[in-house]
C-alpha cells in the first residue's frame, strides 16, 4: 500500500531567527559604524547582551518578554549594584530598540520595564 504524500509547496518553513551572537555581532556594528562607539565600549555592550542571552537560559534575546526582563533586573539588583545594574539595563535598553528599528521584533518589550532608581546626591556647598 503506498503512503500519499504532499508536494513540498504546500509546506510553509517556518522563519528562522538569527542566533543570539549574530543579533549582538549586527548590533555591534551599528554601534561601531552608525554611532561610532569605540572598542572598549562595544565589548562591554557585547558581555552585557551576553549575559542577558545566558540568563534567558535557551530562548532567544528576539523572544523576550517584558516579564523575563523585569526578572533580569531583579537578578542584576541581587547581584550588582544599582548603578551598575542601571548601566546595563541602559544597554538592553538600547539593543531592544535597535531591535524594533531593525524590524527583528514587532513590539519592544524594554518599554514597560522600569531601570533601577539611582540614589540622588544632594551637591555639597
Amino acid at each position: 500500500m503506498a503512503i500519499a504524500t504532499l508536494p513540498n509547496f504546500l509546506f510553509r518553513a517556518q522563519p528562522t531567527q538569527p542566533a543570539d551572537y549574530e543579533i549582538i555581532e549586527r548590533f555591534a556594528e551599528y554601534l561601531k559604524v552608525e554611532k561610532g562607539r569605540g572598542p572598549v565600549t562595544i565589548k562591554t555592550y557585547r558581555s552585557d547582551l551576553a549575559q542577558l542571552s545566558e540568563f534567558l537560559d535557551r530562548r532567544q534575546l528576539v523572544t523576550a518578554q517584558c516579564q523575563d526582563l523585569r526578572d533580569y533586573v531583579g537578578h542584576l539588583l541581587g547581584t550588582l549594584t544599582a548603578r551598575s545594574a542601571a548601566r546595563k539595563m541602559a544597554v538592553i535598553r538600547h539593543f531592544f530598540k535597535f531591535l524594533f528599528m531593525d524590524g527583528l521584533i514587532v513590539t519592544d518589550p524594554m518599554l514597560r520595564v522600569e531601570s533601577p532608581k539611582l540614589e540622588q546626591h544632594s551637591p555639597n556647598s
